[in-house]
């Protein structure tokens, strides 16, 4: 991993036209108004490093993903205000195929990239209601596969 002179939550890799496209119509809450979400460190360092890796710095432009049974590994995964969803709170990787669990609720098996400071890969975003096949209001999620191919839908156990 590239990590720089800041810090292990650094990254100081290119982070690639794709990944800042998609990034741009976010924002984060900073004091009182907002600011643009670096990619450079924390967990959006890490998501953009995770995805330039897998998909390269261009020609896999973000698209995004309405259907959760249809997330697959490198899909990136953004917990954003219900009330306003242009507002991220953070950057998660999908690391396998959306799930239903016992409950009824679409699950994602996740990577962050600032959990206590730490790469974490154990945990699940849990992105719907239950029984509903429909992202919850916090979440919107990305993919860069090529048409068609994000298009499978999810082997469910």
């Amino acid at each position: 991993m590239a990590w720089g002179d800041y810090g292990p939550n650094y990254y100081k890799g290119k982070v690639g036209i794709d990944v800042s496209t998609m990034n741009k119509q976010f924002r984060a809450r900073s004091g009182s108004g907002t600011a643009p979400i670096l990619l450079n460190y924390g967990c959006g360092g890490f998501m953009a490093m995770v995805s330039v890796r897998i998909f390269g710095e261009s020609g896999a432009p973000c698209r995004e993903v309405t259907d959760p049974g249809k997330v697959r590994p490198g899909d990136i995964v953004v917990k954003v205000d219900p009330d306003n969803p242009n507002i991220a709170g953070h950057y998660g990787v999908a690391r396998g195929n959306s799930y239903k669990d016992s409950g009824g609720f679409w699950c994602i098996p996740r990577a962050d990239g600032n959990s206590n400071d730490m790469v974490n890969w154990s945990g699940d975003f849990m992105v719907s209601r239950p029984n509903v096949d429909a992202f919850a209001d916090s979440y919107r999620v990305f993919t860069r596969y090529p048409e068609g191919e994000s298009e499978i839908e999810s082997e469910i156990s």
